[in-house]
């Protein structure tokens, strides 16, 4: 909006010259600009606005557009993401076996072709922020040199399957 404005103003500095005195219309004040009031017809031979009267309506408006900016609510920005849904039952087994999973590799130092079989097995219908969790669990201690992975391919995904 303030981009309009600011194109605004320096279009109709440009054509003002252009236009015979008749036909100009007065830009509004910026009080005026605030009560929308209609923009008026001069008169042949009246006096226009210069340069600096166009700048100082422009820093006006924009800095109300700034003010009413800053005063928007907070209920403008994106809601909070809502609380997953609890797991039922048997996710919730599937979850906590895919869990002690990680945990025994990360006690044994090792994530071998069998440990990701059994992990696929077990989380494939857990939802993907239960899935990234448990995972995340596995990278960090990966990364921190805990567990190593016994041949050499990613811990999870569809090449874990590669004979």
């Amino acid at each position: 909006m303030w981009a309009l404005t600011i194109v605004g103003a320096v279009w109709l500095g440009r054509s003002w010259g252009r236009t015979p005195a008749a036909e100009r219309v007065e830009a509004p004040r910026a009080a005026s600009l605030r009560a929308a009031a209609p923009t008026t017809i001069l008169a042949a031979g009246a006096p226009g606005l210069d340069a600096a009267e166009v700048r100082a309506i422009v820093h006006d408006e924009l800095a109300h557009q700034l003010a009413e900016l800053r005063s928007t609510p907070a209920a403008t920005t994106a809601p909070p993401p809502a609380e997953p849904a609890p797991l039922s039952a048997e996710l919730a087994q599937r979850a906590d076996t895919a869990g002690a999973l990680i945990d025994r590799a990360i006690g044994a130092g090792r994530w071998t072709l069998d440990d990701r079989r059994q992990f696929a097995l077990a989380s494939a219908e857990l939802p993907p922020p239960v899935q990234i969790e448990l995972q995340r669990k596995l990278h960090v201690a990966i990364n921190r040199g805990v567990v190593a992975i016994a041949d050499g391919a990613p811990p999870f995904g569809p090449s874990s399957f590669a004979p």
